[in-house]
């Protein structure tokens, strides 16, 4: 829902765990996002249509009202715990696979 997205991961006090995150469906455009009233860095990456990484931001700031952006057009962004680009070795082109894991 609009709620939920703006949400997004604000006052979660616990980390996602490995290979889990948050995934935002936008619309073609610059985004910018902020870590305002959120407790865990994240990784903050932001995919083309075909999920492909086009930029990233690593190990945001907890609190911060910095804006998190990169100067490229994304269609979707994803927030994963912070150290999952190194961990993982993510880069600019990668193509990030989803699969839906039933609770």
């Amino acid at each position: 829902t609009p709620e939920q997205k703006k949400q997004g991961l604000m006052f979660r006090k616990k980390i996602l765990g490995d290979k889990v995150g948050m995934l935002f469906l936008m619309k073609p455009q610059k985004h910018s996002f902020w870590m305002k009233n959120t407790y865990i860095p994240l990784d903050v990456l932001f995919l083309d249509h075909d999920m492909r990484v086009v930029g990233f931001v690593e190990n945001t700031t907890p609190f911060s009202l910095e804006p998190i952006s990169i100067d490229h057009i994304s269609s979707h962004v994803l927030e994963v715990d912070s150290g999952t680009v190194k961990k993982y070795k993510i880069k600019q082109g990668d193509k990030i696979v989803f699969i839906e894991k039933k609770l």
